[in-house]
């Protein structure tokens, strides 16, 4: 079990789906599709697997409970930038940190800013 403030900071935060509305084939889909990739960043910036998966776990639910149609990659990566960014205190701020470094080495390594806009927390 983690003891990162971000961990802990979740666990008080808990998303429960509502009763009526269990998105069960929008929560595999989103998942699915995105978790990998989503996965590895986080892990990059957040440099602990149990933080980098809870916080996706955390935000594929968000995401997806918060109804509409099958969110993008780019919304749900947001989501979980702003989500690692919101551990209080200095982990915080060393993850916004590498979030903004991770963004930095995207645009060198795509040449120029990448072909979807991530929006730098």
């Amino acid at each position: 079990m983690c003891s990162h403030p971000i961990s802990e900071h979740l666990r008080r935060l808990r998303i429960e789906p509502p009763s009526r509305f269990t998105p069960t084939q929008l929560l595999s889909e989103t998942y699915d599709s995105h978790a990998p990739a989503i996965y590895g960043v986080l892990l990059k910036v957040m440099r602990c697997e149990q933080c980098a998966t809870d916080v996706l776990t955390y935000t594929i639910l968000k995401v997806c409970v918060e109804g509409g149609p099958k969110p993008l990659f780019q919304q749900t990566l947001h989501a979980a930038f702003a989500c690692a960014g919101s551990a209080p205190g200095v982990t915080g701020e060393e993850v916004k940190a590498n979030i903004r470094l991770w963004y930095l080495e995207a645009q060198a390594l795509h040449g120029a800013r990448p072909k979807s806009a991530f929006k730098v927390v």
